[in-house]
């Protein structure tokens, strides 16, 4: 499966990957949907977002798990290492005429059947919403940053 997620700022691509890989941020935007169900661990908890970084998330029923495979220009990939999702999670920003786009790329599989039914039925649709939520936090966090610098 594959979904893919899409806000524009007015904000430059450098205020927009700021805001992705300072974990300081992420703790703000990554949370921004407000579920109370959902819980976030970031190891380490503090610095920039680099290979290796571990980020655990809590969403009743499950428990995922991914680590940071790759930050290159404008782009952090993450790859599912525990919970119902097998695949990848990049998000990425482009430069466009008048500020730039924040993406959120998902790929991933749910190979258990028990798993796929309850992602498909409500899982899926919770964590379009949420990411949503998440860009939108993003891309006023980057015009801000923008603003600053």
């Amino acid at each position: 499966m594959r979904d893919i997620i899409a806000v524009r700022t007015s904000a430059a691509p450098e205020a927009v990957w700021e805001v992705l890989t300072s974990l300081e941020k992420i703790k703000v935007w990554e949370p921004s949907h407000g579920l109370p169900f959902v819980a976030h661990e970031w190891s380490p908890s503090k610095g920039r977002v680099k290979a290796g970084t571990i980020l655990r998330v809590k969403a009743v029923p499950w428990t995922f798990a991914a680590r940071c495979v790759e930050v290159g220009r404008y782009r952090v990939v993450w790859e599912f290492t525990g919970g119902p999702l097998w695949g990848k999670e990049a998000w990425l920003t482009r430069a466009e005429t008048a500020g730039s786009s924040i993406i959120k790329l998902l790929e991933y599989e749910v190979p258990k059947l028990r798993d796929r039914l309850l992602w498909l039925l409500l899982g899926r649709r919770i964590h379009s919403w949420a990411s949503r939520r998440q860009l939108m936090c993003v891309k006023t966090l980057a015009e801000g940053e923008d603003e600053t610098q």
